[in-house]
Protein backbone atom coordinates (compact mmCIF):
# COMPACT_ATOMS: atom_id res chain seq x y z
CA UNK A 1 0.00 0.00 0.00
CA UNK A 2 3.06 2.39 1.02
CA UNK A 3 4.36 1.80 -2.71
CA UNK A 4 0.84 2.38 -4.11
CA UNK A 5 0.20 5.62 -2.29
CA UNK A 6 3.70 7.33 -1.58
CA UNK A 7 2.30 10.81 -0.10
CA UNK A 8 0.58 8.47 2.37
CA UNK A 9 2.46 8.10 6.12
CA UNK A 10 2.35 5.79 8.97
CA UNK A 11 -1.01 6.85 10.05
CA UNK A 12 -2.73 7.21 6.90
CA UNK A 13 -1.46 3.46 5.96
CA UNK A 14 -2.77 2.27 9.77
CA UNK A 15 -6.11 3.88 8.81
CA UNK A 16 -6.73 2.38 5.10
CA UNK A 17 -5.29 -1.46 6.89
CA UNK A 18 -7.77 -1.59 9.57
CA UNK A 19 -11.39 -1.13 7.52
CA UNK A 20 -9.90 -3.97 5.16
CA UNK A 21 -10.52 -6.28 7.45
CA UNK A 22 -6.70 -6.83 8.79
CA UNK A 23 -6.21 -7.01 12.80
CA UNK A 24 -3.38 -4.63 12.78
CA UNK A 25 -1.46 -2.89 15.50
CA UNK A 26 -0.43 0.68 15.17
CA UNK A 27 2.62 0.13 16.64
CA UNK A 28 3.90 -2.72 14.51
CA UNK A 29 2.66 -0.93 11.54
CA UNK A 30 5.18 2.31 12.84
CA UNK A 31 8.04 -0.05 12.80
CA UNK A 32 7.73 -2.15 9.61
CA UNK A 33 7.49 1.44 8.09
CA UNK A 34 10.14 2.59 9.35
CA UNK A 35 12.42 -0.63 8.86
CA UNK A 36 11.75 -0.23 4.68
CA UNK A 37 12.59 2.94 4.84
CA UNK A 38 9.18 4.31 4.19
CA UNK A 39 9.25 7.73 6.06
CA UNK A 40 7.68 10.45 4.33
CA UNK A 41 10.15 13.47 3.29
CA UNK A 42 8.19 16.64 4.81
CA UNK A 43 7.62 19.62 1.97
CA UNK A 44 9.66 22.44 2.74
CA UNK A 45 7.65 25.92 2.88
CA UNK A 46 8.22 28.09 -0.22
CA UNK A 47 10.13 31.57 0.58
CA UNK A 48 8.97 34.19 -0.82
CA UNK A 49 12.36 36.42 -1.94
CA UNK A 50 12.67 39.88 -0.11
CA UNK A 51 12.65 41.98 -3.05
CA UNK A 52 8.81 40.82 -3.63
CA UNK A 53 8.13 41.42 -0.25
CA UNK A 54 6.10 45.06 0.44
CA UNK A 55 5.56 46.68 4.02
CA UNK A 56 1.66 47.86 4.14
CA UNK A 57 1.45 51.36 4.77
CA UNK A 58 -0.25 53.46 7.50
CA UNK A 59 -4.39 54.56 6.65
CA UNK A 60 -3.90 58.66 6.77
CA UNK A 61 -7.39 58.44 7.95
CA UNK A 62 -9.57 56.13 10.04
CA UNK A 63 -12.08 54.29 8.43
CA UNK A 64 -15.52 54.94 9.84
CA UNK A 65 -18.44 52.87 10.02
CA UNK A 66 -21.75 53.78 9.43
Amino acid sequence: MAHRHRRYGVAMVYLKLRPGGERVNHKRVERLYAEACLQVKRRKDKKIPIADRQSLGRPRLPIRSG
